[in-house]
C-alpha cells in the first residue's frame, strides 16, 4: 500500500472505490452496446428523469473524482470525522457538474426539437466546434484562473461539515468553469466517447498539478483542434 494511501485512508480510500464502480460500469455499457446511455441527448430520445441524473453522476464521478483525490486527502487530513467529511465534500463538489450538465441536455434536447435529427456533416461539425471551442478555452487567461481556484483551499475546521460542504460547491464550480468545455467536447464527439473520458479525467488530474499546469495548455489545445477536424473531415465525407 503507498504511502499517500495510507496516510489519507479515512474516507479516500471509499472515493476510490466508488470511482472504480463508476468506471467499470461505463466501459460495460459501451463493451455491451448500450453506449447510448451515456448520449448528449438521452432527454431527446425519452429516457426517464432518473436515468438520466444517473448517467451524469457515474460520468462526473469518473472523469472528475481523480483530480479530487488529493483534496480529499486534505479534507480528511484536516477534520476529526474524516469519512463523513470526505463525504459530504465530494456530494457537494459533483453538484455544480450535474447542474451543468442538465442544463446542457436541456439546451441539447431544446435544439433537437427544433432543427431535427443532424446528417453525419453537422454531427461531425457540431463536434469540430465542441473541440475547437474547448482548444480556445484551454488557451484563455480565465481557464487558468479557474485552474488556480481549483487548487487553493482554505483551512478547514476541526469539525466543519458546512465548510466542507462550502468548499465542495466553491471546487465543483471552478472545475466546472476549468473543465467544462473539454467536458461538452467530449459529450460532443460522435465516437470514441471512451477514451475522451479516460483522457479527460488524466488531464483534469495534471492540470491541478503545480508542475505540469502551464506546460499542458498548448498541446492539449492542438490534439483537441486536430480531433476537431478529423471529426469534421469523417463526417463531410
Amino acid at each position: 500500500m503507498s504511502r499517500w494511501v495510507r496516510r489519507r485512508r479515512p474516507g479516500t480510500l471509499g472515493l476510490l472505490a466508488l470511482m472504480a464502480v463508476a468506471w467499470a460500469a461505463l466501459l460495460a455499457a459501451y463493451a455491451s452496446g448500450h453506449g447510448d446511455w451515456f448520449d448528449h441527448d438521452r432527454l431527446a430520445r425519452g429516457l426517464a428523469g432518473w436515468t438520466v441524473l444517473a448517467g451524469f453522476a457515474l460520468m462526473a464521478l469518473a472523469m472528475m473524482g481523480p483530480s479530487c483525490l488529493p483534496l480529499a486527502g486534505y479534507v480528511s487530513a484536516n477534520t476529526l470525522r474524516p469519512r463523513p467529511a470526505v463525504a459530504w465534500f465530494f456530494a457537494c463538489y459533483l453538484l455544480p457538474w450535474l447542474a451543468f450538465m442538465l442544463a446542457f441536455t436541456a439546451a441539447d434536447t431544446t435544439t433537437h426539437a427544433l432543427a431535427g435529427e443532424g446528417t453525419p456533416a453537422v454531427t461531425g461539425a457540431v463536434a469540430a466546434a465542441a473541440f475547437a471551442a474547448a482548444a480556445a478555452w484551454q488557451l484563455s487567461r480565465r481557464k487558468r484562473n479557474f485552474v488556480l481556484a481549483c487548487r487553493s483551499v482554505d483551512l478547514l475546521p476541526a469539525r466543519g461539515g458546512a465548510a466542507c460542504r462550502r468548499l465542495g460547491l466553491r471546487q465543483g464550480a471552478a472545475c466546472v468553469g476549468a473543465c467544462g468545455p473539454m467536458m461538452l467536447a467530449t459529450m460532443a464527439a460522435p465516437y470514441g466517447r471512451p477514451l475522451w473520458m479516460a483522457l479527460l479525467a488524466a488531464l483534469t488530474y495534471l492540470e491541478k498539478a503545480a508542475r505540469y499546469r502551464r506546460r499542458l495548455a498548448r498541446p492539449s489545445a492542438a490534439v483537441l483542434v486536430s480531433v476537431g477536424m478529423a471529426y469534421l473531415a469523417v463526417g463531410v465525407r
